[in-house]
């Protein structure tokens, strides 16, 4: 189902030359977290089937959702002038993260990620305050996955993926929620 949803969403002339400038990346960016949730959750699910393969499985899964997220928002970066600093600067977040990723452990690997999380919430705040190009409810998800990670004492890698794929299917419904709705 998930590549489906990216070729249908890319396919559709008006997600990706809607009338406002936010709107091309945000529906990539929506399809690829809703995606990336998606499946995280499936490999959770094949870890209790085969579980010597599913820490790999979910480094690959993350590590190319990383660098997919990266590339969407260097390319909505190019396409809308008027919410470039923020793309720019959420790409090289996504950059370093997905080349980062594959290098340490799962568990370090985790807390990178968690990091992630807390500077798109930055970002995704700054640019809602500055220029409201921002997504509010996309960065207090991405604050409350992120810090909420680096504060709780539960460091079961089990529960805290569970979360991410949580985290990747409410944001990106968010972000598909609000590019249809500045379609008009």
């Amino acid at each position: 189902m998930g590549p489906l949803v990216v070729v249908f969403a890319l396919r559709r002339e008006a997600w990706l030359h809607g009338p406002l400038m936010t709107t091309p990346a945000l529906a990539l960016r929506g399809v690829l977290l809703l995606t990336f949730g998606l499946i995280e959750a499936a490999v959770i699910l094949l870890a209790f089937r085969v579980p010597h393969i599913t820490s790999g499985g979910l480094v690959v899964v993350v590590t190319a959702f990383l660098l997919l997220d990266a590339v969407a928002c260097f390319l909505g970066a190019a396409r809308e002038p008027g919410n470039r600093p923020w793309l720019i600067l959420q790409g090289l977040a996504s950059l370093v993260a997905g080349v980062l990723f594959p290098v340490g452990a799962l568990p370090r690997g985790l807390i990178l990620f968690a990091w992630w999380a807390i500077v798109i919430g930055v970002l995704e705040g700054a640019a809602w305050v500055t220029s409201r190009r921002g997504h509010l409810a996309v960065s207090v998800l991405s604050l409350l996955l992120g810090v909420g990670y680096l504060v709780s004492p539960v460091r079961d890698p089990a529960r805290v993926l569970i979360a991410i794929a949580a985290y990747a299917i409410l944001a990106g419904f968010l972000r598909l929620t609000a590019a249809r709705a500045a379609r008009g």
